[in-house]
């Protein structure tokens, strides 16, 4: 996994899931075998592709060798900086399939999760995110989005409530402690 960057206001999207890969200009052609889709074909630049995957979620794919930004997890994070990344799916086997194909990832399942089954992903030695398997969840939809390191998740939570957003779920914890919500934008 590479980065997450927000784009000022007025850009397409406010956040951008960049992974790393070996050979990023070869691989929007070897994912499409996979059913991604190219959004954007590359561009002779760092950000070499803009591919949404099986499900429609969209990456951007970037060269190991060309970009200029490091990867996640060269300092102690602090509290509100990128944690990891998360993929909700109503198809855990094929997204698993998916990713493991198309980037060598690694997923384990999760024997902490309380709620709906979780895959601990590894994109390296360690995990650097996780898949949410909501398939017998009612009216769910796909979706990978960032996750940010909070101290206080319970109060967090209610402030983020107090400004206007949406409780998607949460907040509970993993058998082993970690604590973790999720939340929406403004109603």
């Amino acid at each position: 996994m590479g980065l997450i960057r927000q784009h000022a206001a007025g850009g397409e999207e406010a956040t951008i899931l960049r992974v790393f890969c070996r050979a990023a200009a070869a691989d929007p052609a070897r994912l499409e075998r996979l059913d991604a889709t190219v959004a954007a074909p590359d561009r002779g630049q760092a950000v070499r592709a803009r591919v949404a995957d099986h499900r429609g979620n969209v990456l951007t794919l970037v060269s190991r060798t060309s970009a200029p930004e490091t990867e996640q997890g060269g300092s102690r994070p602090q509290p509100g900086a990128f944690a990891s990344f998360e993929i909700g799916t109503t198809d855990a086997a094929a997204t698993r399939a998916f990713y493991a194909q198309a980037f060598d990832w690694r997923s384990e399942q999760d024997p902490g999760s309380v709620s709906a089954p979780c895959y601990s992903i590894f994109t390296g030695p360690v995990p650097t995110g996780g898949m949410h398997d909501y398939s017998t969840v009612t009216d769910s939809a796909e979706f990978a989005m960032p996750t940010f390191l909070a101290t206080d998740v319970p109060t967090d939570v209610s402030r983020a409530v107090s400004h206007g957003r949406t409780v998607e779920y949460g907040p509970e914890a993993a058998t082993y402690g970690l604590a973790f919500a999720g939340f929406g934008v403004v109603a």
